[in-house]
């Protein structure tokens, strides 16, 4: 997910991306409930 930019050929969604709508962002596109690393860059 990116604020700024989209690209379906990578699977990059265009999603500003808050501490308040993270878990519904996860949801929409089925991120798993388990994972190795999780990073997050918020400006």
């Amino acid at each position: 997910m990116d604020g700024g930019n989209e690209n379906d050929a990578i699977n990059l969604k265009k999603e500003f991306i808050t501490a308040e709508n993270i878990n519904e962002l996860f949801e929409k596109y089925n991120v798993p409930e388990s994972f190795d690393l999780l990073s997050i860059d918020i400006d």
